[in-house]
């Protein structure tokens, strides 16, 4: 699962809660307070932001108890910023409440209740709980649908995290014509230049790299990082994904002077903005360690795999695949390098996990199944080799072709 998401394409968030916050009622100092958090949040100051939200959140709690709409406006305000800032668990229980509070203060059926439902949809999405995002983000779009109509730029949002669900899966032409679908709709109601069209473009190049279709890919890259770096500055957290992504497709491309600077740019930017153990940031280190395997500067990507698994074993689920894959890859430098017995346990941690998170007979399990049958036999353990081997093979036969 990979974060294109360009802070989740909840830019204009912190203006939208505060005019909820304003219109529940809300007064003096919890208004004042959620004032500067919205604005430090649209800045990208997600640090200085979180403990006004909490502030104004114990007002609220004190002067108008715990039930009040105004208090879950304050609340998916926080979720937003732990949502930006990697905590993605701690989201997760603050997006639970405030969408409780808002389906007793609105109703089950109302357009808020969408819009927290997507909130709380995309904290499960990021820690990849799929299967309780999609229920969430099936029942916001038909709330989105039914009170904003089909054409409304939110409803578009709606079926854009159902094509971010739809890629993390697998399902890459499905994904491919619901963002073709939300992009029409943001450029007709809101012009080609809105951050939410830039939010699409972005995921919709993201999936054409994962394609390989990298000519469809760099110009919606250079399109969205064009819009947003309009709309905030250049500096601004919301570029970083696009800074990522082009990086990365320029990587693939061989293009590694142009890969560097951009994957720079943006672990500094991200770094300034959440700090140096934001998921992200693990998955641009990653990159880099990529980019330094494939120049054949070995020493340097062991160490870039080495932060970039230190950043994810300290925010990400166990049994997460990015965690797996940079493991594997850290693995497989280890076997170049002939060092079978520091690449070993890393391949059977990989099976551990991909198989508790996917089931025993994934496809994912062929490589480091085979990457362990090699190990042993360095090691002259022939049984788990051949054991290894047989097992590699039953799954590749079982799976068939790779779709």
């Amino acid at each position: 699962m990979n974060g294109a998401k360009w802070r989740r394409g909840r830019r204009l968030l912190g203006g939208l809660i505060l005019a909820g916050v304003l219109a529940a009622g809300a007064a003096g100092e919890e208004t004042s307070e959620m004032s500067r958090a919205a604005v430090l949040y649209r800045q990208g100051r997600y640090a200085q932001a979180e403990p006004l939200c909490r502030q104004a959140i114990a007002r609220i709690e004190q002067t108008r108890g715990t039930e009040d709409t105004g208090l879950a406006a304050a609340l998916r305000l926080l979720e937003a910023v732990e949502t930006d800032l990697g905590r993605y668990r701690e989201a997760e229980g603050t997006g639970r409440r405030a969408l409780a509070i808002v389906e007793r203060g609105f109703g089950e059926e109302h357009t808020e209740t969408g819009a927290a439902l997507s909130d709380l949809g995309m904290a499960l999405f990021y820690q990849g709980k799929y299967a309780e995002a999609e229920p969430l983000f099936r029942r916001s779009l038909r709330i989105k649908e039914t009170t904003l109509g089909a054409e409304d730029p939110r409803t578009a949002a709606a079926w854009s995290n159902l094509a971010a669900l739809a890629r993390a899966q697998g399902r890459l032409a499905e994904a491919e014509g619901i963002y073709r679908r939300a992009l029409e709709t943001a450029e007709k109601r809101l012009g080609p230049e809105d951050p939410a069209v830039a939010t699409i473009l972005n995921n919709l190049a993201e999936l054409y790299t994962a394609q390989k279709r990298f000519l469809r890919a760099e110009p919606l890259y250079r399109r969205s990082y064009a819009i947003g770096e309009k709309t905030w500055g250049a500096g601004h957290p919301n570029l970083v994904p696009c800074l990522r992504n082009l990086a990365a497709l320029y990587r693939e491309l061989g293009y590694y002077e142009k890969a560097q600077p951009l994957y720079e740019q943006a672990l500094e930017i991200l770094e300034g903005a959440a700090g140096p153990r934001h998921p992200d940031a693990g998955g641009i280190l990653h990159g880099m360690a990529d980019l330094c395997a494939r120049q054949g500067n070995l020493s340097e990507a062991e160490g870039l795999l080495r932060r970039a698994i230190e950043v994810w074993e300290a925010s990400l689920s166990p049994l997460d695949g990015r965690l797996a894959l940079a493991r594997h890859d850290l693995a497989r430098l280890y076997m170049i390098r002939h060092q079978y017995g520091k690449a070993r346990p890393l391949l059977e941690r990989v099976v551990a996990t991909r198989e508790e998170a996917l089931g025993p007979s994934n496809r994912s399990l062929i490589a480091p199944l085979q990457g362990l049958a090699q190990a042993y036999r360095a090691q002259h353990d022939y049984a788990r080799a051949e054991t290894a081997r047989r097992r590699a093979l039953a799954i590749e036969e079982q799976a068939g072709a790779p779709e």
